[in-house]
């Protein structure tokens, strides 16, 4: 019997310490590339830096930190951000065959045989067959047509602003007043519906968009479980 738990004892050891050598290891890439970036947990990554601050103001204050090059770590999987301008044609111009397709997430359908995948997670030539789909939506014409009810929610849009500007009581919440622009264009151009989030930021069609949005950014323990399963089973 003790012989068994032993073994069991070496074999966990052995698994202990080849799970530490191979996270260590993909967690020193930036390094060994001479890349900034902020010192990962062995566990998380730099995923708690996200818990209490969104994703863009954290990449400020590390742009800011680290310069217009800098990487951190999701979990184990190394992630690079930049805002540097020849960097990104090296990307999306110059060599736009090496990085056509999305970075992958870890709760997700598969992008090549998952049937609920879309535009944004497809990758390769389904991706292609989707977006030569949909490109006469975005045609000359369309776009034309779209125009007018465009132009209407940001006629809408001057006059909130205005009106709240005029009236020196309150601060302007310039991110409230875009997201209702916002989901008044979605709501006319795909929908065919008449929203009007501008002038009634209670309507349903509103609320249950932000409660989306709001259950996504506010649990992130859900995405840093799933990227550590990610690690396991890829």
């Amino acid at each position: 019997m003790w012989q068994i738990t032993i073994a069991l004892a070496f074999l966990a050891c052995f698994l202990s310490a080849y799970y530490w050598f191979s996270r260590k290891t993909k967690q020193n890439i930036f390094k060994k590339l001479d890349i900034k970036g902020p010192e990962p947990n062995f566990l998380l990554g730099n995923l708690n830096s996200f818990q209490d601050k969104c994703l863009h103001v954290v990449y400020q204050e590390w742009t800011k930190k680290y310069g217009r090059i800098y990487g951190y770590y999701e979990g184990p999987t190394p992630v690079i951000v930049t805002s540097d301008l020849e960097f990104l044609k090296q990307v999306f111009i110059k060599q736009f065959s090496n990085f056509h397709a999305r970075k992958l997430l870890p709760i997700q359908p598969d992008p090549d045989s998952g049937r609920e995948i879309n535009m944004f997670h497809a990758r390769g030539d389904r991706w292609k067959r989707l977006r030569t789909i949909i490109n006469p939506t975005f045609s000359t014409v369309k776009m034309r047509q779209m125009s007018p009810m465009i132009n209407d929610s940001i006629d809408i849009f001057l006059e909130k602003i205005n009106e709240k500007s005029n009236s020196g009581k309150e601060a302007i919440d310039v991110y409230s007043t875009i997201k209702c622009l916002t989901l008044d264009v979605i709501g006319k151009c795909a929908f065919g519906m008449e929203v009007n989030a501008q002038s009634n930021p209670d309507h349903p069609f509103v609320s249950r968009c932000q409660t989306i949005f709001k259950n996504i950014i506010q649990t992130p323990l859900l995405t840093i479980v799933a990227s550590m399963l990610l690690y396991f089973i890829s």
